[in-house]
């Protein structure tokens, strides 16, 4: 489906950065997934690279996804926050995802 895109994972967790490069590499058929565990090495990897949608944690040591949001033209972006759609949208987000929390 997404066999000619380039997607960017920006999380700090590798556990959770691995699980959405499996669902974008595996179930959704993404050409190239890159990964970044800040969102300073994320905005880095967006510069220098052609990246066409972008997966971004709301929640990150140094550089949060907003202040992502804000050095970049990205996409999308998935949280666990819900009460941050809003201040997503108002960021640049085109559309977001919200993950489910577990107590």
């Amino acid at each position: 489906m997404f066999y000619d895109k380039i997607a960017l994972v920006v999380d700090d967790s590798p556990t959770v950065s691995s699980f959405i490069t499996h669902i974008l590499k595996d179930a959704l058929g993404f050409g190239a997934v890159r990964r970044a565990q800040s969102g300073q090495a994320g905005l880095q990897v967006f510069k220098a690279e052609r990246i066409d949608w972008v997966f971004c944690d709301f929640e990150m040591p140094g550089m949060n996804g907003l202040e992502f949001l804000s050095g970049s033209t990205a996409f999308c972006m998935e949280t666990k926050l819900h009460n941050h759609g809003f201040a997503g949208a108002n960021g640049g987000a085109g559309k977001w995802v919200s993950l489910p929390t577990v107590r």
